[in-house]
Parts: C-alpha cells; structure tokens; sequence
C-alpha cells in the first residue's frame, strides 16, 4: 500500500505539473509596444499584454516582463497594472525607460514563451512564442519629441460567424504624423515568422483608416493577425507598432448593433464642431439595450485624443434601445494640423447572454484648418507693391506664404476643406516669409498699366504641419503717371540698315501741366547700356538705321515733368532659327510690361513671293515652335506677330509688335554614314616608282544640297596600330605623297556643317612595293662585266643591308654593311663556289616582322 500511495502522490505531481505548464503556456493573446522620446536619446516604452484570465487566476501570471531594446541590451521590469477589461482576458502593463547610445533606427521586441492554444490559422499554436515588437527612429540632436500612435481600442474582439465584421484600432497620433496600416505575418522571435500561420479569407486592412474588414467568417473559433500601425514624417517612415490581436468568431446568435454614419468632417480652427451620433440594435426579440462610447475617452482613465484637448461627449455614456450621444468640441488654432484627427465611437449591445455580447464601430476623421490670414491693403511703393497683413496670431505658424496671379481676379470662396492657395485659380507662390512678418515687398517684374492680386496662407511646421485657408484676395497696381509702351516693329531687317517703329501711351494721372519726351535704346532683350536716343514730341519714334537682322534692342521713355519719370523698358521682338533635317526650329524671346495674348507665325517658302499666315501660337514671351516636314536645300523664311494688351481697360488693345525676319535652309543634320573607301598605290610591276597613294571615297550626305564640311582622314603606320587623326580634306579624293614609305591603313570619316562627324569609312591597308636580289656568279676579271657583286635590280625600299659570306668548310671569307649596292669583288679569295647571307632591313613595311628579311644562296667566283 506504501509503494501504491508514493506512486499515486507522484503521479499527481506530475499531472499538476503538467497543467501548470500547459496553462502557462495557454496565456497570451495579444499585445504592443508604445514608445515615447523623452530627451535626444532618451526613451520611454509601455509595453501592453492582454492574457487569458482562466490560466491567470490558476497561477500563472507575469508579474515582471522584459524588453529588448534593439542595441544589445535589455531590462526587466515589474508590471505597473493589470485590470480586467472584460470577463476573460487582463489588461497588463509594464513601464521602461532606456537611453541609446546614439542616432539609429532600433526594434524593441518582447517574447513570451507560447500563445493560448486552439488558435485556427496557426497550427500548434499552443508551443508557439508570442513576440512583438516596435520599431523607433533615434535622431540625436533633434528637439521635436514625438510619442508613437496610440490606441484607443483594445486589440481583441469578437465577430459572429457568417456575419460582416469590421474593427478599429482607434490609432491617433499626437503630434500630427501620418499614420499608415499594414496586414503582415505574426512573429515567434525577432525576424522568425509564425510557421503554419495563414491569413483569414476574405480579410482586408485600410491602409489609411485603419478598417479591419472580415468579408465573412466561416468558422467559429480564435483567430490572431497581426499588422503594422506606421508613423510618417515629412515623407518618411519615423517608425512602427505591431499590433498582434485576437479575434473570437462565435456562433451566429446576435446581431450587432448599428452606429449612424458619420462623414469626415473640416473645420476652422476657432469654431466649434458639434455631431449627433445614434445606435439602434436589430435584435426584436427580445429588444436589446445598446451603450455607446466614445474609445478615446475611456472610463476610469486619463482621455485621450482630441478629448485631450477639451472636447466632449456625452456622460454618462448614452444607453437604452436607441441611445443618442453628442460630440462636441470648441476648437482652438494650436489643433490645426495636416492630418485629421480621429475620434472612434463604439456601440455594444447587451443580449441576454453576454458571452454573444457584439459591437459596432464608428471613426469620424476632423481636419482641423487655421483660420485665414487677413491680408488687409496693396499700396504702390516705389516701382513696386506693398503688402500689408494683421499679425497672425496662431502660435505654431512658422511661415507665411505670398501668392500672385495678374490681371485677373477670383472673387472665389474656398470650400470647407480647401486649403493654401487651393480654388485661387492661376495663383503662383511668389514669396515666403516669417510668420513674424506682417508686410512684403512686391518688386518683382511689377509694370504699370497692369493690376496684380494677392492671396496669403500661414504655413505650419513639422509635426503638425499643414496649411492655413487662404486670405481674402487684395488687388492693387502702379500708378499711372508714367508713359506706357505699346509696341515696337522691326520694319526692316538688315544687318546695317535695319529700322524700327517705337509707340508708346500718354500718362493718364499726370497733373496738370506740360511735360515732354526723352527716348533711349539699350542693347539686348535685358539691356541696360541706356543711350539717348531722341526727344520726340509725339508718342511714335523710328529708330534707324540699325543692325536688326542680328541684334535685339530695348527702349525706355522718360517723361520730363517736375521730375523724371520713366517708363517700363520693352524690347524687340526677337526671332531665331535652327535648321534641322527636313525642318526648322523657330525661337522667340521679348522682355516687355504688358501681357501677350497670342502669337502669329508668318512664313514665306521656296517658290513662294509674300508671307503668309502659318500658325497661331499661345501668348508667351518666350517659345520654341518646330516647322517639320518640310524639303530639305529648299528656302524657308518666317516672322512673329505677337498680339498683347494691358490689365488696365483705359488702354486700347490689341498692342500688336513684328520681329525681324529670318531665312533658313532645312538640311541633312543627322550623324553622317559612313563613305566607301579605295586606294590606289604603287603598282609593284612599274620600273619607276612614284611615292604616292590615291586615296577615294564616295561622297555622303544630302543628294540636294552639300551639308558636308569636311571629311577627316586617319591613319596608323602598321596593321595593328590603332589609328589617329591625319588630315582634313573638303573633297572626297586625296593624294599622299611620301618619298620614304607608302605603307599604312587608312580610313575616312565625314563631317556636316552642324559639326557632327559620322562613322569611320571601311579600312584599306597598303604595302611598300619591295625588292632586293643578288647574282650568284661574278667573273672578276676587270673587264667592266658581272665584276662585283651588286644588285640585280634597283634596290626598293631598302634601308641597310648586312652582307656575309662563307667558304664552303663555313669559314666567314668577307662581311661588311656599310653599302646596299655591295660592291665586292671577290677580294683575295680563290676561284670557287662561296655561300652568301644578305640580312636585309626595309624601309616601314605594314607589317613589322616583315622589315627584316634574310636572303642565303650561293656564289660562284671565276676569274
């Protein structure tokens, strides 16, 4: 009996054993990490983890946790709460400060041993780790702190199945940064995913709004995804959250509930945002009571989110079978921000089996907009405009930007959710100044005859960021007391005498009185070397003779009064052309006060005795316009009319101005192919040689007209060289007369009037036509026959020549290398037959190795 009681006590032990490990290991279901920056490198983490209640209340509990901070060191720390949030799983939470060594982008991660068993779409869940983590961006010396997104609801949930389901983390970010949602793979342990893990069917995630839709669930059970909450600044990613959740999808005995829609919503910052929000519960049998929170604005603990920042909801919280709760929130400038704020609603019914208890969520996004600068006057100031504004009063404002646009106005009203210069059509940002600032200076190409509108915008600093509304528009404009040029016309083009026609408008504010004319000329479309020119008495001045075919000109009027008062300078219409292969380019460039409505292309083509209208072209003092299709050698010539008027209606309109004209040929100007080479050279069979190669090729280009320039020959001594620059020619034949060597290879490549050399021609290598041969018998006897050996023929391309000669036990008898010709007569040597070798060296022959040759043979001397 003793042995069967010791074994059945140790029997126990390890069935509780057992348990203890099993419920241990059944324990965690969801979680995340929070960050928030302290100081430079100084960081605070909350790291939140929700357990099943079941297994904790057996005795497995965490009563400390550890965090690893991503730089190789980590901390344990004590839990600073656990509250029961619902009637299976605790809320635990756990403090951490830490300090990084310096800038980095750093995970801080948590494991626990096993997740709780019987998750669906993990398998073996039971022996599965649960690890989250966070990622923080660390940026020493930077001032801005910042907190990670926070969550306003709870990451565990219940759906039914074969029902729609939809949840919110109630994410808000703090300072303002752009949050971001993205569905990715739990994790075991740092970069180790959950294997045997699948995504629900049919599950999605809103990458903006957080909207976590089931598209239905098909089985009941627990069910866990995981899913990144990211924080963006100016552009780029500053960090993320895993948020690891649980799902339980019951059986479909419920209903949930239903929120009434609310659309996301602008406001002005100062104005104060009330919304109805109600719930009603489809269930009628029995009715079901319905409670409706706000998730920002949690019971028995701090508020969050906008309700931070003095907004309100109804307390206590509405309840009944159609409860109806009031949002409301007196807004201030400090909120304005580039991204909205979130506020989420949550409506829960009550059945009578709260286990099949449901909600409904609800997120009404806010875009809080700072009120509109108040841009109060537009006054002229010297040749420009002063702008004036009320200080604005919106402490976070960092900026204040001017925009312009002339000559028309909006009178337009921006819609609620517009902001900066958004419904001002034809504004362009001009300036930006200090939010400090409450004036500018316009003097930027500002020109009477000509009325200039202003809308301004505070700009906001990061985080926050954003823009304000827009000002009201102020218009404002020079004053008129000035003469106003109207149009200069080149009425003659010619290199010297060129003419050109000036007009200009009376002052039309001048006080009474007489005043008079000065003109002056300067050179160049933005000339400012002023000459005097005249003092005309009317407003039409011809100025000549001049150069207009070539050079553009500006003019100034003064008007002599009490004072001087001069106009705003204007400049010829000035034309430039381009000839390409079959077209021409067409440029125009003018620097003048008043507006260019339109342009009129004129052009005069080949065969043609008058000008014509060609195109008609938007207003723009500058442009490009390609006349294409055209036949290349043929003659093209154009000039611009350019149509423009003032702002002011009192001056007549159009102000029309000619350019000088302009003659172009289209011509070939594509890369030049590549010519056919041949080369005629000595022929080796000629007696008499004559020193030179014929170099041939084909002409390239334009069949019609000669767009070629010239043609580069290159050259390389050898075969193998490579080959460089030897000569340009104009025409497609060259003779290349060299007294010492023929030898070489050649190519030719073309060259078009635009400068653009084509490919190299085909390669021809030419040899020296070489010769040297000796006699083999002598009969040196003086009698002016065969008496020395010497050349059979006259020698070809011979440099030196070392001649040797041997007896025939092949003793050397004679050798000498001082003469090509030789001119050895045997000498002392007997009568016989004698073996030579002749080591002859050639002038430069195309190939090296063949500069040397040895010539044996034998030699018979009788006398």
């Amino acid at each position: 009996m003793k042995v069967l009681k010791t074994c059945y006590i140790n029997f126990l032990i390890i069935v509780m054993l057992s348990l203890a490990q099993r419920t241990h290991a059944t324990h965690i279901r969801a979680g995340n990490i929070l960050t928030q920056r302290l100081s430079d490198v100084k960081y605070s983490f909350t790291l939140i983890v929700y357990t099943n209640r079941p297994a904790v209340d057996a005795g497995v509990d965490d009563p400390t946790a550890t965090l690893n901070f991503g730089d190789g060191t980590s901390s344990e720390q004590p839990r600073a709460s656990k509250r029961l949030i619902r009637n299976d799983t605790y809320e635990n939470i756990y403090y951490f400060e830490h300090i990084y060594p310096g800038t980095g982008t750093y995970k801080v991660g948590y494991t626990e041993s096993n997740r709780n068993g019987s998750i669906k779409n993990i398998s073996n869940s039971i022996n599965t780790p649960f690890y989250i983590e966070s990622l923080v961006s660390v940026v020493s010396g930077v001032s801005v702190l910042n907190n990670s997104p926070q969550m306003a609801i709870p990451p565990l949930d219940k759906a039914q199945k074969g029902k729609l389901y939809v949840y919110n983390p109630g994410a808000y970010d703090i300072e303002g940064d752009s949050i971001s949602y993205r569905l990715v793979v739990p994790k075991q342990a740092a970069g180790v995913d959950v294997s045997g893990y699948f995504t629900p069917d049919n599950m999605t995630l809103n990458s903006i709004t957080g909207d976590l839709v089931w598209n239905v669930p098909q089985e009941e059970g627990l069910f866990n995804v995981a899913f990144y909450v990211e924080e963006w600044r100016n552009g780029q990613r500053i960090g993320y959250i895993t948020r690891d959740m649980q799902i339980e999808v019951l059986p479909s005995r419920n209903e949930p509930p239903k929120l009434s829609k609310g659309l996301d919503t602008c406001i002005v910052a100062g104005d104060t945002l009330i919304f109805n929000i109600e719930a009603t519960d489809p269930d009628v049998n029995p009715d079901q009571d319905v409670r409706i929170t706000s998730t920002n604005l949690p019971l028995n603990n701090p508020p969050a989110g906008v309700y931070r920042l003095g907004a309100t909801f109804t307390n206590p919280p509405p309840f009944g079978k159609n409860p109806k709760g009031v949002f409301e929130w007196a807004t201030k400038c400090e909120y304005a921000r580039n991204q909205p704020h979130q506020v989420e609603f949550k409506a829960v019914d009550y059945p009578t089996d709260t286990t099949f208890q449901l909600a409904d969520y609800q997120t009404l996004r806010i875009k809080i907009i700072a009120k509109a600068p108040n841009l109060q006057t537009v006054v002229p100031e010297g040749k420009g405009l002063r702008l004036t504004w009320e200080n604005y009063n919106c402490s976070t404002a960092s900026r204040i930007r001017i925009y312009r646009k002339s000559c028309d106005t909006t009178d337009y009203k921006q819609d609620p959710c517009q902001v900066g210069s958004e419904g001002f059509p034809g504004y362009t940002l001009l300036a930006e100044v200090p939010a400090t600032q409450t004036t500018y200076l316009d003097n930027n190409k500002i020109a009477r005859g000509n009325f200039y509108c202003y809308v301004i915008v505070a700009v906001f600093q990061l985080p926050q960021g954003g823009l304000s509304k827009g000002s009201d528009e102020v218009c404002g404009s020079l004053e008129d007391n000035a003469a106003l040029l109207a149009s200069i016309n080149v009425d003659i083009t010619d290199t010297s005498a060129g003419k050109n026609t000036i007009k200009w408008f009376k002052p039309l504010n001048l006080s009474s009185g007489s005043y008079s004319y000065k003109i002056f000329r300067a050179t160049g479309i933005n000339g400012t070397d002023y000459v005097e020119i005249g003092q005309p008495s009317d407003t039409v001045f011809v100025d000549e003779p001049l150069n207009t075919a070539d050079t553009s000109y500006s003019y100034r009027v003064d008007v002599l009064f009490s004072d001087t008062i001069p106009s705003d300078p204007a400049s010829t219409l000035f034309l430039q052309t381009t000839p390409g292969d079959r077209k021409v380019m067409v440029s125009w460039t003018m620097n003048v006060p008043w507006n260019i409505d339109s342009l009129k292309l004129y052009r005069k083509a080949e065969g043609e005795s008058l000008f014509s209208l060609y195109k008609t072209l938007p207003g723009n003092i500058s442009g490009t316009f390609t006349d294409d299709n055209l036949v290349n050698c043929d003659t093209f010539c154009y000039y611009i009319e350019s149509y423009g008027s003032y702002c002011n209606s009192q001056y007549p309109k159009p102000l029309i101005s000619t350019s000088e004209s302009k003659c172009e040929i289209p011509i070939d100007d594509q890369i030049p192919p590549p010519p056919f080479l041949t080369i005629i050279s000595q022929d080796c069979k000629d007696k008499v040689l004559v020193n030179r190669n014929l170099l041939n090729w084909t002409r390239v280009g334009d069949p019609l007209c000669n767009n070629i320039d010239h043609y580069n020959i290159y050259f390389a001594q050898y075969e193998d060289d490579e080959l460089g620059f030897f000569k340009s020619v104009p025409d497609t034949t060259y003779i290349d007369m060299n007294t010492i060597s023929l030898s070489g290879c050649y190519t030719v490549s073309a060259v078009n009037i635009f400068g653009v050399e084509g490919l190299q021609s085909n390669r021809v290598c030419v040899d020296n036509c070489v010769f040297y041969g000796l006699p083999n018998l002598i009969t040196p006897n003086s009698d002016g026959f065969n008496d020395e050996v010497v050349p059979l023929d006259t020698p070809r391309y011979v440099e030196k020549v070392k001649f040797s000669v041997y007896n025939r036990w092949g003793a050397l008898v004679h050798t000498q290398d001082n003469d090509i010709n030789i001119h050895w007569n045997g000498g002392t040597n007997k009568d016989g037959i004698y073996y030579y070798v002749a080591e002859v060296k050639y002038v430069r022959r195309l190939r090296k190795k063949d500069e040397l040759q040895n010539i044996k043979s034998w030699l018979h001397i009788l006398r």
